[in-house]
Parts: C-alpha cells; sequence; structure tokens
C-alpha cells in the first residue's frame, strides 16, 4: 500500500530520516525518530499539526490494521517505508503547513472580535454542561486560572509554580493539564505583539514549559514543544485566527466545535488554555466570556 501525504508540518524532516513506530490506532500513528523527535501520520480529516502528515487515506484505512509499535521506519527520498509492512507514504508533493499565531494579533477592545471571543467561551460552556461535573476538570481550571493571573503580572516565578501544577495532570496521552497549557501558550503568542515585556515573558515560560515537559509523556512532550514555539495543530490555530479577525458567529462557532471535538476531553481543554491566553493581557476578566 502507497499512500500520497496531503500536507506536513514545518517540523517534518520530509527527504530522510529513520525512526521507529511509536504507538498506533485508527485514524493516527506516532512515529519516534532516531533523532528523538515525534512525528504523527494522520487521517484527512484531523487536520494539521507541526509535527503532523496528513495521509491521502480512504475513510476505511485504519493504522492499526497495517502498523503495529516497534517496527522500523525509514525515509528515503521523501518515501517513508515502514520495515515488515506493505505501507509506504509518498511525502514528495506534501503541501508544507505552518501555525501562524499573531498575526494579526488578537485585540478584545474591538466590537467584533470581543464577541467571537464571548462566542467561543459559550460553546466551550455547552462543551463542559455535555460532558458533566469532574472535579479533575475544575481542579485544572483553578490551576490554569493561576496561570492566567502569573502571566498577567508577567510574574515568571508564580507561572513556574502554576505550570508544575499542570504538568501531566489527568489521564490520557495528553493529559489535561498539558492541553491547557498547549492552548495558553497559544493565546499569548496571538497577544504578545511587539511588547517587549510580554515577549520577554513569553520567552521565559517557554523555558519553564520545556523543563516542566520531562515530567509528562513523550506525545503530550511534542505539543508542548511546539507551543514553547507558537506552533499548535490546525483546529485550535483556526479559532485563534477566526477570533483574531472577529469572524461572524456562525464561523466562530463552527471553530470552536471543531477544536472542541478533538479527543474525549483534550478540545475542551485546549480551548479553555486558548481562552484564557487571550485573555490574559487583554482587558478582559479571566475565567469567563
Amino acid at each position: 500500500m502507497r499512500l500520497e501525504a496531503i500536507s506536513a508540518g514545518v517540523a517534518v524532516p520530509t527527504d530522510r530520516f529513520t525512526g521507529v513506530v511509536h504507538s498506533v490506532f485508527r485514524q493516527a500513528c506516532n512515529l519516534r525518530t532516531d533523532c528523538g523527535g515525534l512525528l504523527t501520520l494522520l487521517a484527512p480529516k484531523l487536520g494539521n499539526a507541526p509535527h503532523g502528515i496528513r495521509v491521502a487515506a480512504p475513510p476505511e484505512l485504519a493504522f492499526a490494521n497495517h502498523l503495529r509499535p516497534g517496527q522500523r521506519v525509514g525515509c528515503r527520498a521523501a518515501v517513508l517505508r515502514v520495515a515488515g509492512a506493505d505501507f509506504a507514504v509518498d511525502l514528495s508533493r506534501a503541501e508544507v503547513w505552518r501555525c501562524e499565531l499573531g498575526s494579526p494579533g488578537v485585540d478584545l477592545a474591538r466590537p467584533e472580535v470581543a464577541l467571537a471571543w464571548q462566542a467561543a467561551w459559550q460553546a466551550l460552556a455547552r462543551h463542559c454542561r455535555r460532558l458533566g461535573k469532574d472535579p479533575l476538570a475544575e481542579a485544572v481550571r483553578a490551576r490554569g486560572l493561576a496561570l492566567a493571573l502569573a502571566s498577567r503580572a508577567l510574574s515568571a516565578p508564580e507561572a513556574a509554580v502554576a505550570i508544575r501544577q499542570l504538568i501531566g495532570c489527568g489521564p490520557g496521552l495528553t493529559p489535561a493539564g498539558d492541553d491547557l497549557i498547549v492552548g495558553f501558550l497559544a493565546g499569548l503568542w496571538s497577544t504578545r505583539g511587539g511588547d517587549p515585556a510580554r515577549r520577554r515573558f513569553l520567552h521565559a515560560l517557554a523555558a519553564i514549559v520545556t523543563a516542566a515537559a520531562e515530567a509528562t509523556g513523550e506525545i503530550s512532550r511534542a505539543h508542548l514543544q511546539h507551543a514553547t514555539l507558537g506552533s499548535v495543530a490546525e483546529p485550535l490555530a483556526r479559532l485563534a485566527r477566526a477570533i483574531a479577525k472577529g469572524a461572524p458567529l456562525p464561523e466562530v462557532e463552527r471553530a470552536a466545535d471543531s477544536a472542541l471535538r478533538v479527543g474525549h476531553t483534550s478540545g475542551g481543554d485546549g480551548v479553555e488554555g486558548l481562552l484564557l491566553g487571550l485573555a490574559c493581557w487583554n482587558d478582559r476578566e479571566l475565567g469567563h466570556g
């Protein structure tokens, strides 16, 4: 089976690399490169990611039916092959995908932008009501608010305390606390502008997150590392852009719903982090729309 890659995140080495299959799911497969990076093969409908390769796979294809953890992989001349499997991905015509946050910056003083931000909060509230109350979610929410307050004050030491409390908090391949941090970083990148103090704080926060991420899982760590550089998965980036331009509310709601559908709870945690991050350096009360 030889498939075509539709797109590849800017962090993907599309010409040459070697590695091993890390973990396999129905619509995704993680590859650990011998250089220590993590790449992810994705079904086309999942959207792009900084380290993702979207594959033009038929809807019925399940990666778990063709690949297994531990298999060696190698990419030569832009063709990815898996040892011991009739499976290859041609990367030669993959479009390079880049996440662009902060252009234009999110200014909640603009009425249409504030309305878009509030619409995303409302979508998140509906999502949380469907999931029901969860003590862990409440704990993550409280720690996220503490992170936002510390960031508003540009206090790196207080932010470090909140980050350490969030990292690895919750079950799953990407714990809830990690997902919130990813979204929060996206929010800060979207509002940093040219302010030197904000940029210095964001640089310090990136170093804090990178160090703390050693305490969480490999898959989550990859998302955190890219987020420190202002690069997140497409559904979250699309929502940030919709809010930034003050898009019509139906467009914002569609973008929010798409971001919220990521995983079981990952989408909600990421969206909450994003909305907190967007409010952090805008004149808005933290914690709700």
